[in-house]
């Protein structure tokens, strides 16, 4: 696989996650007659997850990654009001 169509590639998981932050900021709020249709966030990032060949830990990685970016961005300055928090738990070290 070439550079590009690994862009190409993270683009796309790229803008899956957007879209399903997106939706969990706005508490899910769909239309009722489009819900069903939509299978749960866990399923849809899951099978994301497969189609890229992403474990959970990379996934893991990519979101604290995002969430220092977030948390650097708005180092020093107020937050704009409606501004989500994505801080996430620390995740314990497991051991053998």
């Amino acid at each position: 696989m070439d550079e590009r169509e690994k862009l190409r590639k993270f683009r796309e998981l790229d803008d899956a996650f957007a879209s399903a932050l997106k939706e969990l900021d706005s508490g899910g709020a769909r239309h009722q007659d489009t819900a069903p249709q939509a299978p749960p966030f866990e399923e849809r990032l899951h099978a994301l997850m497969e189609e890229y060949g992403q474990s959970s830990h990379s996934v893991a990685t990519l979101l604290r990654t995002i969430v220092e970016l977030q948390q650097a961005a708005y180092e020093g300055s107020a937050k704009p009001a409606g501004t989500p928090s994505l801080a996430l738990p620390e995740r314990k070290a497991k051991r053998p």
